[in-house]
């Protein structure tokens, strides 16, 4: 992904124009705080989490997310 948007000035997102065209090298998601995640025992592990340690489903996410 390019971090551009193909809507312009016609997009009803925010797209903050200190953001240089072509978007934001190497740019990474942070997410929020890490105690936001549930922590499901029982439950398979997220593998997105295991893989990046990040989960952009938060609370929302039916996985579970170790904190070790």
């Amino acid at each position: 992904k390019t971090r551009t948007c193909s809507f312009g000035a016609n997009c009803k997102f925010d797209h903050p124009s200190w953001v240089p065209a072509g978007g934001i090298p190497d740019w990474k998601e942070v997410s929020s705080s890490g105690d936001s995640l549930p922590v499901r025992p029982g439950e398979l592990d997220c593998p997105f989490y295991m893989k990046t340690g990040i989960c952009k489903y938060n609370k929302r996410c039916k996985f579970n997310h170790p904190k070790d």
